[in-house]
């Protein structure tokens, strides 16, 4: 009888920590942020104007800043 009854035990035991090891998980994955949609291919198209915003002059205006032309000229 006392055989049965630990036997009983330690499923109960090893359900439970199954159980608990589930809900941590589930938790867990939560907390881990959903991913938007994939950005579109077209974002691409522009790399190469961007990658020479890189080397336009940071004080063009003597410290004052981009013009429009200038900013115009950057991207064409």
């Amino acid at each position: 009888a006392w055989a049965t009854v630990l036997l009983v035990a330690a499923v109960i035991a090893v359900t439970g920590q199954r159980h608990l090891s589930r809900t941590r998980l589930v938790r867990d994955l939560a907390q881990i942020p959903a991913v938007s949609a994939v950005p579109a291919p077209e974002i691409l198209e522009d790399f190469d104007v961007i990658q020479q915003l890189s080397h336009v002059p940071v004080a063009a205006n003597g410290g004052q800043g981009f013009s429009d032309e200038e900013l115009l000229a950057a991207l064409q």
